[in-house]
C-alpha cells in the first residue's frame, strides 16, 4: 500500500524539530531530515522499471535522441522520423551542432568543436594515455577514452564524417578552400590557413615531428625540405621544389602505407584520412588491428583509476556496439584508403577489412526481398521504398569497391542485385536515328531505356519543388538549395556553326526523344552498369557505343553535380578517340579540372560561375555512389592528353603540378627547350638521382656515361637506357656495338615492336640474316598492320632463296599497304 505523501511530510518535520540537547548518535537521523521524500512509493520494489526512475529515463531518451541523428543524418535514404529538437542535453546538443556543420559544409569547423576538442585536447582531465607508437594509435585510444556513452560514439563518428568529408572535398570533388586574398582584410585565403590549428590537431604534432625526420618522399631520396633549408634557396626556389613536402605530409603518408605500397605524394591533407579511418574503424570494430599491422601498438587507455580499465573498455563496446552507420562509414573510409595507394595491385589488407565492413552492412540493411510486393506498391508506403532504396545503394556501394579492388568480378553481381532492390528497369535495344547534322538517311543506334520505381508522393512533393523567383526547377536535398541548371553549365557544347554533331543522337520515334525522371540512385546505378561494359569488353568500337547509350540516358537530367560530371568525364574520354569530338572532350576534361577551384580559368571565367557551383555538401551527397577519379588523377590524364597532340608546354605545366618530372623533362624536351630541360634534371639529380633522370641527362647531353650511370642506378633493368646507347653508338656507325646493347633492350623489355624494329634493321646491315628474321617477326606479332615489317621479312626469305615463305609476307603487304 502506497504511502501518503503528507503523512511522510509530517513525521519527518516531527524528527526534524527534536530538542537539540536530545540529539541522538545515529547521524541517519540528521540525513533523513535533510530529503523531501513526499511522493515517494516506498512499497515499490526497488527492481522494477517503472516511470518514478527519472535518471534511466533521461539516460534513455538521450541515446535514443542521438542514435536518431545519426540515422537522419549518417544512413542513405533515411526515414522521415521526427528529431526531438526539445530535448536538453549537453552531449546531445553538441551532436546538433555537428550535424548542422555536416549539412552545411561545414567540415573545418566540426573538427574545431567542443567534440573535437575533448577528443583530442592534450589537456583532458579524463585519463592519461599510454605512449603509443603511431598517431593512429593514439587517436584509436583517445576514442576509446571519450565514447563511454552512445551519445559520445555518435559524437565521435560525426567528427570522424566530418574529416573524411574535408579530404574528399579537397582531393575529388571541390571546392577547394583557397579563397584567394580577401579584398576587405587583405589576408591569404589558402587551405593552409584556414585548417590552420586543426591539420594536425596540436595532441598530435610532437609525435609527427618526430617522425618526419624518419620518413621522406621517395622522390626526395631522403632529403626533406624543413628549416634547415638554407636562406638562399628559399629566396631562389627551383622548378622542382616540392609543394607537398609539407614538415607533416610524410610523417602522416608513412601512417597510411600499406602492404608496401606508399600513399600519393601530392595528394592534400591525408591527415584528415588518417584521423576518419582511426575513428571509424575502432568504432566500427574495436578488435580488429590497424592496417599497421603491428603487433606492439594495440589499443591500451589507462584510467586516472588504474583499476577501472576493464569498465571502460565494456562501457565503449556497448555504446559503439549500438552504432548504426559506423561500418558503412568505416568501409568507405577504408576505399578513399585504397584509392589513395600508388601500388599496381589492391592492398589484401585493406580488402579484408573492407569485405568485413561491407558483409556487415550488407546484413543490417539489405534483408531478403519480399517478392510478393510489386514494384508498381512501393510508393503506397514511404518506409517500404526507403528501405529498398537504402538496401540498393549499400549494394551499389558494395559492387564500386569489388570493382576497385577487382574482386567478384567486378561487382557484376552486385550492380544487378542493387538495380532489382531499386525498382530499376533497364532495356538496352535499338532504334534508327540521326546522330550528324547533316545526314540524311536515319541509321540505327544504340538506345538505353530506363524507369524508376513510383516514389511516395510525400517524397515526390520534397524532391522537386518549384522556385518562387523563376521558372527553374530546384532540387532540393536535406535543405539544401541548388539551380539545376546551374549544374548543367558544366557541359561543354558541341559548336553549332561549326560542328556536324548533334548534341544528342536524334531518333525518328519522337518517344525515344522523351524520358522519364529517374532518381539519383538510378542514375548511379547507370553508371555502374556502364562500368561493368568496360570491365567486360575491350575498348573497341562496339563497347564505346554501349557505354555512349547509358552516358546519354544519364546526361538527360542533370539534379546532382557529381553524378553528371562523372557522366561527363566517362563521355569525354570517349570521344578523346573520335576525330569530330576530340576538342570538345579536351575541354571538358579541363572544365571538370577547373570546378576544383575557387579561382577563374579558362573555362570557369567568371565570378558568377564560381559562385553558383554547387557547394561542397551537395558535391559530397552521392560521391560514393559513384567512381570519379581524384583530382590529381584528372590532371594528370589531362596533361597526358594535351602532350599527344602537341601541346607539350601546357602538358609541363600540369605535371610541374603533380611533380611528375620525368614528364616535365619529355615535355620540354618536345617544345625544343632543351636548356630548361636540363635544368630541371640536374636539380632533380641533386634531390634524388633515379634512371630515368640520368637517361634523360644523357639525351640532353648526348654523353653515353650518362646512360651507364643509370643502368647502374637500375641493376641493369632499365631498358630505354639500352635503347639509347644502341641510338648513340649507331650513330657513330659502331654497328655492333650498337646491336648489343638493342639485344640488351628486348631482353629487358620484350614487348617493344619500335626495339625489336631497329634491331632487324642493324642485323640486316650486319648481314645477321637470322636474327634480323627473328626481330621482324617479332614485330609483325606484335604490329600485324606494320607492312614495312612485313616487306623486310619476305626480303630476307628472298635473300634466303625461300620463296615459299617469302610470299605470305608479301601477300600481308598488299593487304595492309594497298597498292594505289
Amino acid at each position: 500500500m502506497a504511502t501518503n505523501g503528507a503523512e511522510e511530510q509530517s513525521k519527518t518535520n516531527e524528527m526534524a524539530s527534536n530538542d537539540d540537547g536530545d540529539s541522538s548518535d545515529d547521524d541517519s537521523i540528521i540525513a533523513f531530515a535533510a530529503v523531501d521524500f513526499s511522493g515517494v512509493n516506498f512499497d515499490e520494489s526497488p527492481n522494477e522499471n517503472t516511470d518514478n526512475n527519472p535518471i534511466e529515463e533521461v539516460l534513455d531518451v538521450v541515446d535514443k535522441a542521438a542514435l536518431s541523428y545519426e540515422r537522419r543524418y549518417l544512413v542513405p535514404c533515411p526515414d522521415s522520423n521526427s528529431l526531438d529538437e526539445n530535448l536538453v542535453d549537453e552531449s546531445l546538443e553538441r551532436t546538433r551542432g555537428l550535424c548542422h556543420q555536416l549539412s552545411k559544409g561545414q567540415y573545418a569547423d566540426a573538427l574545431r568543436s567542443d567534440t573535437a576538442k575533448a577528443l583530442f585536447d592534450t589537456n583532458n582531465g579524463d585519463g592519461k594515455l599510454v605512449s603509443a607508437a603511431s598517431v593512429t594509435d593514439q587517436i584509436r585510444n583517445r576514442t576509446i577514452a571519450y565514447c563511454t556513452s552512445i551519445g559520445a560514439c555518435v559524437e565521435a563518428e560525426l567528427v570522424a564524417v566530418a574529416s573524411l568529408n574535408l579530404f574528399l572535398q579537397l582531393n575529388y570533388t571541390g571546392p577547394s578552400l583557397d579563397q584567394g586574398t580577401d579584398r576587405d582584410s587583405g589576408r591569404e585565403e589558402t587551405n593552409d590557413t584556414i585548417l590552420a590549428g586543426i591539420n594536425p590537431h596540436q595532441m598530435f604534432v610532437d609525435q609527427l615531428n618526430a617522425k618526419h625526420s624518419e620518413y621522406s618522399s621517395p622522390l626526395e631520396g631522403g632529403k626533406t625540405m624543413d628549416s634547415s633549408t638554407n636562406e638562399e634557396e628559399k629566396k631562389e626556389p627551383t622548378p622542382t621544389v616540392t609543394k607537398f613536402n609539407s614538415k607533416f605530409q610524410n610523417a602522416v603518408l608513412s601512417e597510411l602505407a600499406v602492404d608496401g605500397d606508399w600513399p600519393c605524394q601530392v595528394c592534400q591533407v591525408p591527415y584528415f584520412l588518417l584521423l576518419a579511418r582511426s575513428i571509424l574503424l575502432t568504432l566500427a570494430d574495436p578488435t580488429r588491428p590497424s592496417w599497421l599491422e603491428s603487433k606492439t601498438t594495440s589499443i591500451a587507455f589507462v584510467s586516472q583509476d588504474p583499476t577501472s580499465g576493464s569498465i571502460v573498455s565494456e562501457a565503449f563496446t556497448k555504446s559503439s556496439a549500438n552504432l548504426v552507420s559506423a561500418h558503412l562509414w568505416s568501409g568507405r573510409a577504408t576505399l578513399a584508403h585504397q584509392r589513395l595507394l600508388q601500388g599496381e595491385e589492391a592492398s589484401v589488407t585493406l580488402w579484408d577489412e573492407l569485405r568485413s565492413m561491407f558483409e556487415h552492412c550488407v546484413e543490417s540493411f539489405c534483408d531478403p526481398v519480399d517478392t510478393t510486393i510489386p514494384v508498381e506498391e512501393w510508393h503506397m508506403s514511404e518506409e517500404l521504398y526507403n528501405e529498398r532504396q537504402r538496401s540498393a545503394t549499400i549494394l551499389l556501394e558494395w559492387g564500386l569497391a569489388q570493382h576497385h579492388f577487382d574482386r567478384d568480378n567486378k561487382g557484376k553481381a552486385s550492380f544487378r542485385t542493387a538495380m532489382e532492390r531499386s525498382g530499376l528497369k533497364v532495356e538496352v535495344t535499338g532504334a534508327e536515328g540521326k546522330r550528324t547534322k547533316y545526314q540524311q538517311d536515319a541509321i540505327a543506334q544504340m538506345l538505353v531505356r530506363a524507369t524508376s520505381a513510383p516514389r511516395p508522393v510525400s517524397l515526390t512533393d520534397g524532391a522537386m519543388k518549384e522556385s518562387n523567383n523563376s521558372d527553374k526547377k530546384i532540387a532540393t536535398y536535406s535543405d539544401v538549395t541548388f539551380a539545376a541548371e546551374d549544374i548543367k553549365k558544366q557541359m561543354i557544347e558541341h559548336d553549332e556553326e561549326e560542328g556536324i554533331l548533334h548534341e544528342r543522337v536524334k531518333y525518328e520515334d519522337e518517344m525515344d526523344n522523351k524520358v522519364q525522371t529517374l532518381t539519383i540512385l538510378d542514375q548511379a546505378i547507370l553508371l555502374a552498369l556502364c562500368l561493368d561494359v568496360k570491365n567486360d569488353n575491350p575498348m573497341d568500337g562496339l563497347t564505346g557505343e554501349q557505354m555512349g547509350a547509358y552516358l546519354e540516358r544519364v546526361m538527360y537530367q542533370h539534379d546532382d553535380w557529381m553524378v553528371y560530371s562523372t557522366a561527363l568525364l566517362e563521355r569525354a574520354w570517349l570521344e578523346c578517340e573520335k576525330v569530330h569530338a576530340r576538342e570538345r572532350a579536351i575541354l571538358q576534361i579541363q572544365a571538370l579540372a577547373d570546378q576544383h577551384s575557387n579561382r577563374l580559368t579558362l573555362t570557369q571565367s567568371t565570378f558568377e560561375s564560381v559562385e553558383n557551383s554547387a557547394p561542397a555538401q551537395d558535391r559530397l551527397r552521392n560521391l560514393h555512389s559513384i567512381v570519379y577519379p581524384p583530382r590529381w588523377s584528372i590532371m594528370r590524364d589531362l596533361g597526358e592528353k594535351y602532350a599527344k597532340l602537341g601541346i607539350v608546354t601546357t602538358a609541363a605545366e600540369l605535371f610541374v603540378e603533380l611533380e611528375l618530372w620525368d614528364e616535365v623533362v619529355e615535355c620540354y624536351q618536345h617544345a625544343g627547350k632543351e636548356s630548361l630541360a636540363e635544368s630541371i634534371v640536374r636539380n632533380r639529380l641533386t634531390v634524388s638521382e633515379t634512371p630515368r633522370m640520368w637517361k634523360a641527362l644523357g639525351d640532353l647531353t648526348n654523353e653515353p656515361d650518362h646512360f651507364k650511370k643509370s643502368l647502374e642506378l637500375s641493376k641493369g633493368r632499365y631498358s630505354p637506357a639500352y635503347v639509347s646507347l644502341g641510338s648513340y653508338y649507331f650513330a657513330k656507325g659502331e654497328l655492333q656495338v650498337s646491336l648489343d646493347y638493342y639485344k640488351k633492350a628486348v631482353k629487358v623489355r620484350p614487348l617493344d615492336p619500335t626495339v625489336w624494329f631497329r634491331l632487324g634493321i642493324i642485323s640486316m646491315q650486319l648481314g645477321h640474316w637470322e636474327t634480323a628474321l627473328r626481330a621482324f617477326t617479332e614485330v609483325v606479332h606484335q604490329e600485324p598492320e606494320e607492312g614495312d615489317a612485313w616487306g623486310n621479312v619476305a626480303a630476307i626469305h628472298i635473300h634466303n632463296k625461300n620463296s615459299s615463305e617469302a610470299y605470305p609476307a608479301l601477300l600481308e603487304v598488299s593487304l595492309v599497304i594497298p597498292l594505289d
